[in-house]
């Protein structure tokens, strides 16, 4: 019998043909055909500093499923959209997964942010090592060759000169910079995909972590999801029977220090989720956001649709 118990928008057998893919290895091909693409799952974001009792809506995130191609190669690709404005805080970011059609391996992470902090970063993922690459602004001052970033001088408007730019937001101003090397071996990922994945593996309170290894900017970190309890969780889609799932992040290079640390949407090592174990629904998030004041913050499931 489904663990779901009740849900406002009659998901149980839609989500049972939609998001059963246990990862198990021999069975990886198997279970990607038969997740059906083009979904979407919408989430409303709370955030507050202080008692829980004072959280409010802060934003919403939707992650989308589908199969595309990437240089002509068919891909698997998730895509998750956050729009929030907490206190001085503006964001509105999007990340794009490209894993292969079996999951087996990641190809291509995407993430450009614009609102408040704006910043434009990808892992290229190739059979030896993954490439961090950040696109930042042209520093080769007037030894730059580029007419597309010059701009006019302060005292333009009397001699008619141009200067190169000195740093702003402009895209035509910047370029791509691999910043480091990961190797990939083991295979290495994303956060979400991590999570995606980690959503999939069947979680069995008291049975063993999944342990993945994750690139997050110059850091690498080798993540245990393990299940920890059955909980009842109610959310704005229903009410549900869940498996609480933590997060044990572990350093994987020197980069990296345990409290350094940031996970999905930028939470710290107390990051949770909250899995449906029968249908793989990932129906809840928690965590503290290092985002310079530190708030709180949670993802609650609010509806599951096809993607448009």
């Amino acid at each position: 019998m489904s663990s779901i118990r009740h849900s406002a928008f009659g998901i149980r057998h839609f989500l049972f043909l939609m998001l059963a893919l246990p990862i198990v290895p021999a069975a990886l091909a198997q279970a990607a055909e038969a997740v059906a693409p083009d979904l979407r799952l919408e989430y409303a974001l709370r955030a507050w500093t202080g008692a829980r009792a004072l959280g409010r809506t802060v934003g919403s995130v939707t992650m989308e499923f589908s199969n595309e191609k990437l240089d002509g190669q068919p891909t698997r690709v998730l895509r998750v959209r956050i729009q929030a404005s907490f206190l001085t805080i503006r964001i509105n970011a999007l990340s794009e997964s490209f894993m292969t059609p079996d999951l087996n391996r990641e190809l291509l992470f995407h993430y450009i942010r614009t609102g408040g902090e704006q910043t434009e970063s990808k892992l290229v993922f190739g059979p030896t090592e993954v490439d961090y690459h950040k696109l930042v602004h042209c520093d080769a001052g007037e030894a730059c060759k580029n007419p597309d970033h010059q701009v006019a001088s302060p005292l333009h408007f009397l001699n008619g000169r141009t200067c190169h730019c000195s740093g702003c937001n402009r895209a035509e101003h910047c370029e791509w910079r691999v910043l480091c090397h990961h190797p990939s071996n083991p295979p290495v990922c994303d956060m979400f995909a991590a999570v995606y994945l980690a959503r999939a593996e069947g979680m069995t309170v008291g049975g063993p972590a999944r342990t993945t290894r994750c690139a997050a900017d110059l850091k690498l970190w080798d993540v245990a999801f393990r299940p920890v309890e059955r909980e009842t969780v109610t959310v704005p889609a229903g009410t549900f029977d869940t498996v609480r799932v933590e997060l044990s992040p572990t350093p994987a290079n020197a980069h990296a220090a345990a409290e350094e640390f940031r996970g999905p949407f930028g939470m710290g090592p107390d990051t949770k989720m909250w899995i449906e174990p029968d249908q793989r629904l990932l129906v809840k998030l928690t965590g503290t956001a290092h985002m310079g004041i530190a708030p709180q913050t949670e993802m609650n499931l609010v509806r599951v649709t096809k993607a448009p």
